[in-house]
């Protein structure tokens, strides 16, 4: 016998039947359809991470104390996003609590996330270590799942920051920014050589058996001593600290190739989180792009062109009288006392701003500006790093006496620390100046692709000029106001500079503030490293013989006896 069901309850059946069927639908769709688009539309940029990296290249450095393995400084990491469905979370309240816990948050910054009625998707926390993703994903919350996610990775924080850089966004289009993941993007995001085969500086392996193509992908191995940057890294904080400065900067180079082996400024910042940086002006490498007047430190550059133009001696003497004029103008020594007749050795190590006008007036405008442009100054270094500057001497344009007087003194121009250090590297290098750079080989799995090689800008000065000179550094810091900057056994040379800050508001120096530095190389018979040290504003200190010099010594020290240079 059949049953006759009235159309009624039947389309009321089916009715429910499609509503069930609806509902199910929506539940599967909010948790995985639209995961799957927010998946694809993730805040990349709110999170400053790129999630299509998977094959962009790694950066590593050789870790000199473990068997010449190579340490990672960048590399490509599966972290994960926590997420919540928050139609799906049964329990806001206990999830949030467990939540919390697993993932250092406060739960006033949980809870809301998950009450969103209507919101399909919701993340709770990005770059989640892989344990506690998978503790989360053990404990089986309803409406809270993980997903992995492939980021940009920086294991030593901020120790690096300035060197490597970051991936994020340029001109809204996603790649290396900064640094070295700045300057060599192309070929860390696919393999692309343009850049590399068109640079000087580079050799091929000959014996490599493949081609490089853009489908490979391609590592950086820096220049960078992991130890040597961590010390100098830590040393820079402490003395900014200590002394209340505003900033700083070290820079540590092999005079006779110029790699770099360290590189620290201070503040700095974690890459891993560069989007969270309060002032984006931190991601600047002041030791690359901050010109500044360096003062003192800039009269071994006016020294080296009076000497090598044979305009006078180490034992040439002039008139001290404490105070120079030209024109509307009086110049003084720091001390104005007159000296009388004193040697260009005194003019250094006594810091007399007199006897570097007398022998910048003895080497001839002309070849003092000419000098300079030979050390570097004016023009960028070249070093492989995003965004250098290239300091300025544009004031010598003017063939004025008060401005050949102020530059032999290191005032009236700009510098950057990078030009100092490279040029000092020319006086402890026998005048050779070198390009400096942080990228020493590019790699392919275990084979070498490009190796570096020195590459020499010019002979600046004559191996005599830079042995005479040489020489007179040493007596500045052996029996000048530098003996802070020494380290016991070892003849070590160098200069201090505290320079005034020119105002940026109005015409002239700022009141009160003073950048201090100091830089140096050593051993003076066979250099072994040239170094810059910088410290800005300090409220605690009055010259950089209190500040830039001791740091200088400290981490002469460390290196020396690190590297077993024989005294």
């Amino acid at each position: 016998m059949s049953l006759a069901i009235p159309n009624r309850f039947f389309w009321v059946g089916a009715g429910v039947v499609a509503g069930v069927g609806f509902i199910l639908w929506r539940l599967f769709s909010l948790q995985f359809f639209y995961y799957s688009i927010y998946a694809n539309q993730a805040d990349e940029k709110a999170e400053g991470r790129s999630l299509g990296i998977s094959k962009r290249g790694n950066i590593y450095l050789n870790d000199k104390n473990a068997d010449s393995s190579l340490f990672p400084v960048a590399v490509n990491k599966d972290l994960y996003v926590v997420y919540a469905v928050p139609s799906l979370v049964t329990s806001p309240e206990i999830s949030t609590k467990v939540l919390a816990g697993e993932l250092k948050l406060e739960e006033s910054a949980i809870l809301p996330k998950l009450i969103k009625a209507d919101d399909p998707y919701e993340p709770i926390a990005s770059r989640v270590e892989e344990e506690t993703a998978m503790r989360i994903k053990k404990l089986n919350m309803s409406g809270i799942g993980i997903a992995r996610e492939k980021w940009r990775y920086y294991p030593s924080g901020s120790f690096f920051s300035h060197i490597v850089g970051f991936v994020g966004y340029r001109n809204d289009k996603k790649g290396g920014v900064y640094g070295v993941e700045g300057y060599y993007d192309d070929l860390l995001g696919g393999g692309n050589m343009e850049k590399i085969e068109k640079e000087s500086g580079w050799q091929k392996n000959p014996s490599l058996k493949n081609e490089v193509s853009q489908t490979d992908s391609l590592d950086l191995v820096l220049s960078i001593d992991r130890n040597l940057q961590f010390y100098a890294c830590n040393k820079l904080k402490e003395y900014v600290e200590k002394l209340e400065a505003s900033g700083g900067n070290v820079i540590v180079m092999n005079p006779k190739n110029g790699a770099i082996w360290a590189l620290c400024n201070y503040p700095t910042f974690d890459p891993n989180e560069y989007s969270k940086v309060g002032n984006p002006e931190v991601y600047n490498n002041m030791s690359i792009i901050g010109s500044y007047e360096p003062g003192s430190t800039f009269k071994v550059m006016t020294m080296a062109a009076a000497l090598d133009s044979n305009a006078l001696g180490p034992g040439s003497t002039y008139n001290d009288e404490g105070k120079i004029e030209i024109g509307p103008y009086t110049i003084k020594n720091v001390n104005p006392v007159p000296l009388g007749d004193v040697s260009m050795i005194t003019v250094l190590e006594k810091s007399l701003n007199t006897g570097a006008i007398y022998a910048a007036k003895q080497a001839g405008f002309d070849s003092f500006r000419r000098y300079l442009e030979d050390f570097g100054f004016g023009a960028k270094t070249g070093i492989d790093l995003d965004y250098e500057s290239s300091g300025d001497l544009s004031t010598l344009d003017r063939k004025s006496e008060i401005y050949l007087a102020t530059a032999s003194f290191g005032q009236g121009i700009t510098v950057t620390p990078i030009q100092l250090l490279a040029s000092y590297g020319a006086v402890a290098n026998g005048g050779r100046l070198f390009r400096p750079y942080v990228v020493e080989q590019i790699v392919r799995g275990s084979d070498t692709v490009w190796q570096r090689q020195a590459q020499l800008v010019g002979q600046v000065i004559s191996p005599r000029t830079a042995a005479l000179l040489g020489g007179m550094l040493v007596t500045v810091i052996a029996g000048g106001q530098n003996k802070q900057a020494s380290v016991q056994g070892y003849y070590l040379g160098g200069k201090t500079g505290t320079a005034q800050i020119s105002d940026k508001t109005q015409k002239g120096y700022s009141e009160g503030g003073t950048i201090q530095s100091f830089v140096g190389f050593g051993p003076v018979d066979d250099p072994f490293f040239v170094m810059l040290t910088k410290i800005d504003e300090p409220k605690k200190s009055d010259f950089a013989g209190s500040s830039a010099a001791p740091l200088f010594g400290e981490i002469a020290k460390f290196l020396l006896e690190y590297y077993h240079v024989p005294k």
